[in-house]
């Protein structure tokens, strides 16, 4: 007894290792969407965003669905302006799993100033853990990014928000599900842009869910979630007075 008991802690002690080497490299993953460039040709059909509230309807410019790792899936509809990644439920499954789903424009600022971007997104979500002596863990993210088309970098002062809908493990909870819209003050970059330069925004959702799996010696978790998001418009405010 006394020897599966040193068993049991050694197993439990490489899985927590491993679970946060996964949590690490799905946070590299995922941190800044991709980047569309442009012609000129196609920079002078942009959007245009001019001073005062600009509104944005679908369809977007492209979808994204990556990065997506192991038991994971991710879709988009860029025409519809929806969103979705998860993780299912799989008790033969084991070890870290994440996606990344989204929806970006492509913009043209036509004056000088500050500009807000406010996405009134939708969200359905659940997610669950089901554990006996080892653990499990899931989280969801919504994002939403802008960044120069070129580089990639996120512009400033604060070009990327984030908001976490869930962050559990089975020691905090069974689980859990839920709905609602999150708004400008949740979740609205804002960037300083020059008269005609061009700047690219995602919306994104991200799912992340470590699980042991099925059934062992040791015991046994399992993980799932799933996120979706609606995007029906988006505003952005130029020398807007907030």
């Amino acid at each position: 007894m006394m020897e599966q008991d040193t068993d049991a802690a050694s197993a439990f002690r490489e899985l927590a290792h491993r679970r946060r080497e996964a949590h690490v490299t799905q946070e590299d993953t995922s941190g800044v969407a991709p980047t569309h460039s442009w012609d000129a040709q196609a920079r002078d059909a942009l959007k245009g965003v001019k001073q005062g509230v600009n509104i944005f309807v679908p369809p977007y410019d492209w979808q994204i669905t990556d990065p997506v790792h192991n038991a994971a899936g991710a879709s988009a509809d860029k025409e519809a302006g929806w969103f979705d990644c998860f993780s299912p439920f799989d008790h033969d499954h084991s070890g870290a799993s994440w996606a990344t789903a989204g929806v970006g424009v492509a913009l043209k600022a036509s004056v000088d100033g500050l500009a807000r971007i406010a996405p009134p997104m939708d969200d359905r979500w659940d997610w669950h853990i089901i554990a006996h002596i080892l653990s499990a863990y899931t989280n969801g993210v919504c994002k939403v990014v802008v960044q120069d088309p070129v580089s990639g970098a996120v512009l400033g002062p604060q070009g990327e928000r984030t908001i976490e809908l869930w962050h559990h493990t089975s020691q905090s909870g069974a689980n859990g599900s839920g709905s609602g819209s999150f708004f400008a003050s949740d979740i609205a970059p804002t960037v300083t842009l020059a008269a005609g330069q061009i700047f690219n925004v995602s919306f994104l959702a991200s799912i992340f869910a470590d699980q042991s799996g099925g059934d062992s010696f040791f015991g046994w978790s399992v993980a799932d979630c799933y996120l979706h998001v609606r995007l029906p418009f988006f505003t952005v405010h130029m020398n807007h007075p907030y």
